[in-house]
C-alpha cells in the first residue's frame, strides 16, 4: 500500500452462520473498512487492502477448512478536495488469503481467520477514498487446526 494510505479498521462487521443440509456450515460476513486513500499527482495511486475476518462459532482447537468463498469489495465513500481532470476511484479486483482448499483437498485444516485482499486505485491528487463495503459467503467443514500454525493455547 502506498505511503499516503492508512487503514482504520472495521465499521459494522456483520457475520452470519448457518449449517447445510449436507453438515457443512455456511458464513456471511458483510462490513465497512475505513480507510483512507489520496490519489496521485499524475496516474493512479494503486494499493492493496487488507480485510482479516475472524471465523466465529467454532468448537475448541477446531476451524473451517474452507471449501468454497467468494469476496466481494465495492466503493463506499469517496471524496473530492477541489478539481481535478481525469478524476478516477476504482477497486481493480479482489481474493480470498488463504485461497479455498476446494471439496478435494487430502486433509484439509481448519482456520480461525480469513483475510480478503483487494486492490484500490485513485487517480488525481485532490481524490480521496474514504472507505470500501466488503461481503464474503464461505462454505466449509469443521476440521481440526493444523497444530504446527495453531497458537500454542490452542494446540496443546
Amino acid at each position: 500500500m502506498a505511503a499516503s494510505w492508512q487503514e482504520y479498521g472495521l465499521e459494522t462487521p456483520h457475520c452470519t452462520m448457518l449449517e447445510n443440509a449436507r453438515g457443512d456450515r455456511e458464513y456471511t460476513f458483510t462490513g465497512v473498512l475505513l480507510l483512507i486513500c489520496q490519489g496521485a499527482v499524475e496516474g493512479w495511486e494503486r494499493g492493496t487492502i487488507r480485510i482479516p475476518l475472524l471465523v466465529p462459532h467454532l468448537p475448541a482447537r477446531h476451524g473451517l477448512a474452507i471449501e468454497r468463498g467468494a469476496p466481494f469489495v465495492t466503493l463506499s465513500s469517496i471524496a473530492m478536495d477541489g478539481s481535478c481532470t481525469g478524476m478516477g476511484f476504482a477497486v481493480d479486483g479482489f481474493r480470498l488469503r488463504p485461497e479455498p482448499a476446494g471439496a478435494v483437498a487430502a486433509r484439509p485444516q481448519g482456520l480461525t481467520s480469513v483475510t480478503i485482499e483487494a486492490q484500490v486505485g485513485v487517480r488525481g491528487a485532490v481524490g480521496f477514498v474514504y472507505r470500501v463495503g466488503y461481503q464474503l459467503s464461505l462454505t466449509g467443514r469443521i476440521a481440526p487446526l493444523d497444530p504446527s500454525t495453531a497458537p500454542p493455547e490452542v494446540a496443546a
